[in-house]
């Protein structure tokens, strides 16, 4: 086969054109591609539900302006006036279901990343679209294309009344560009758009369920909106600003020049941190003061390695001088589920850090350096840490906390909890209060400054920094997810077993399956009570969730399961990342 190949940057920039093998494919994978992956050399893409294709900016662009009449340049000002954030009013809404991965999330890139390291990959692309089916309800609309959305879309069809619309275009990885270029060559002639089109034109008031607003979810969505002649489409999902800019890391933290323009002298640790986190663009724009992970952004998209270089190891020695702080993790600005994160990095060897600029230039991403945190134990499991979450749902600040299950970096599920449970995770009282206190302010902060949130969670750390904070336990936000996230499949799944009658605290974990998802459901009499398989991707990625009495009981049923069917061969022990 002859090689593809990945450019060095990530984001818009593209491309990948696939090249089918002379033999037939497996039958539920759509073929087999070599891609070239700069500083790494070939990887075969082999065993994905879809394939590596993706559009360049060029045809973006050509697409964009044949489909609308504008430049992608215009697109965001035209969302702003032709989309509109939904905000419940508790009354039940008919939907349209079009969970697509983004670009903006480099999704593509860290699959890419951990077949070339020998890793299992998630198929990112795959299991946001099969994943997405649980949120729909009777007479909703879900899109996809992969065989596991099929079977997921199959089995709601039939226990629910949604209806499945099939796109073509298997060999683009994300669904989102599948789209665009169905729309770009056959329009309305193409029976899925033909589907859509009609169920908007015919309920206005449908809301479109979203991953990402990103550029490409924005002009198909203003191509259906226009083609179905309605005033305005109606999302669950954040402004393009809110859903770009704001849903990466960076934000969180200054730059490597403005704070070291700081004067420090003198201050205390904690009072250091109030000083980086008023100039770093949460504090500076949003006017939001809540305690923040140290940590500086550096930005990759330099001509050469040298000034990259140069923000790291300066980045690594205001750590070390301001708070003391030796040890550090690395993370890209915009990856997610904790991908293609490195961390244990000494921050006081300048030969360490000048290796990862490499690394960073050639993603011309931008990226955190953060302080490494000692995160707490919880007496949930072992190997469970305190990292809570809080969420906002359909523009709502919604009830209680998540604690996050996590596999090294990578995020493996959550646990719902309020504050009478906290102190049995191991959570304070003051700490979950702080974390509660700390989501209104962000809320507040957004809204006060026009960029309502729709749909946000919130990432925080309970642990030790070290250095100069000593063993003083800190309760710091670390990460911003401000589209789509993992414990809205927690939330909903508590919510429909509230509806039931059921208990009121609840578990997911991410596992690997074997089996697809209706034969995992058929396996009911090995299943705790108040228990559910939410989604099935053979070999890569699935979720089970269980509801129980307190957040320690549904843990113990979790693990239970989970070792049972993974001694019955249905689910695949997790390689330790």
């Amino acid at each position: 086969m002859s090689a593809v190949e990945v450019p060095e940057h990530s984001g818009a920039e593209s491309p990948v054109q696939p090249v089918q093998p002379a033999g037939p494919p497996e039958p539920e994978f759509p073929g087999t591609w070599d891609v070239v992956v700069p500083g790494v050399g070939e990887v075969t893409w082999k065993g994905f539900y879809e394939g590596p294709s993706r559009l360049d900016t060029d045809e973006i662009d050509g697409i964009c302006r044949a489909l609308l009449g504008i430049g992608p340049e215009e697109v965001p000002a035209a969302t702003g006036r032709e989309l509109r954030p939904y905000v419940s009013d508790g009354s039940p809404v008919r939907s349209l279901v079009l969970h697509s991965a983004t670009p903006m999330l480099n999704s593509l890139e860290a699959d890419l990343d951990d077949t070339a390291n020998g890793r299992v990959a998630d198929d990112v692309a795959t299991y946001v679209e099969t994943r997405a089916v649980s949120l729909a309800g009777p007479g909703d609309l879900v899109v996809g294309r992969t065989r596991p959305w099929r079977e997921a879309a199959r089995l709601a069809a039939a226990t629910d009344g949604v209806e499945a619309v099939e796109v073509p275009g298997i060999e683009y990885y994300y669904l989102s560009h599948a789209l665009l270029r169905l729309a770009a060559t056959e329009g309305e002639r193409a029976p899925a758009l033909a589907r859509l089109i009609d169920a908007v034109r015919k309920r206005p008031e449908t809301l479109v369920r979203l991953y990402a607003v990103d550029l490409e979810i924005q002009i198909f969505l203003l191509y259906l909106k226009r083609a179905a002649g309605v005033p305005a489409l109606l999302t669950d999902a954040n402004s393009h600003e809110v859903g770009s800019y704001w849903n990466t890391k960076a934000p969180l933290h200054p730059s490597v020049p403005d704070a070291a323009a700081l004067s420090v002298a003198g201050l205390a640790p904690h009072e250091i941190m109030r000083a980086e986190a008023a100039v770093a663009p949460l504090g500076r724009r949003l006017g939001v003061t809540c305690p923040v992970v140290p940590g500086y952004a550096v930005d990759g998209r330099t001509p050469d390695t040298a000034t990259v270089r140069d923000e790291l190891v300066a980045a690594g020695r205001l750590l070390a001088e301001r708070y003391g702080i030796v040890r550090g993790c690395l993370k890209p600005s915009g990856g997610g589920a904790g991908a293609r994160i490195v961390a244990g990095l000494d921050l006081t060897d300048p030969e360490t850090l000048s290796r990862q600029a490499e690394r960073v230039w050639r993603a011309q991403e931008t990226f955190v350096l953060e302080a490494h945190v000692d995160y707490l134990e919880s007496p949930l499991a072992p190997g469970v840490f305190l990292s809570p979450s809080g969420h906002v749902r359909d523009g709502h600040l919604a009830p209680g906390l998540t604690l996050q299950l996590t596999n090294g970096t990578s995020w493996q599920g959550n646990v719902y909890f309020e504050e009478e449970h906290a102190r049995q995770l191991g959570l304070s009282t003051a700490a979950y209060r702080s974390v509660r206190d700390a989501l209104a302010e962000l809320r507040d902060g957004f809204d006060g400054h026009g960029l309502s949130l729709v749909t946000a969670g919130f990432d925080f750390a309970v642990g030790r920094l070290g250095g100069r904070f000593g063993d003083e336990t800190q309760v710091v936000l670390q990460d911003p997810n401000l589209s789509s996230h993992g414990a809205e499949y927690l939330r909903l799944f508590r919510d429909r077993t509230l509806e039931r009658g059921g208990p009121g605290c609840a578990v997911t974990q991410v596992v690997n399956p074997v089996l697809d998802l209706a034969a995992l459901r058929a396996h009911g009499e090995d299943r705790p009570p108040w228990s559910e398989v939410i989604s099935s991707i053979p070999g890569r990625w699935g979720m089970l969730a269980v509801a129980a009495d307190t957040p320690l009981e549904a843990g113990v049923r979790m693990a239970a399961w989970h070792d049972a069917w993974t001694e019955a061969g249905l689910i695949r022990p997790a390689p330790r990342r």
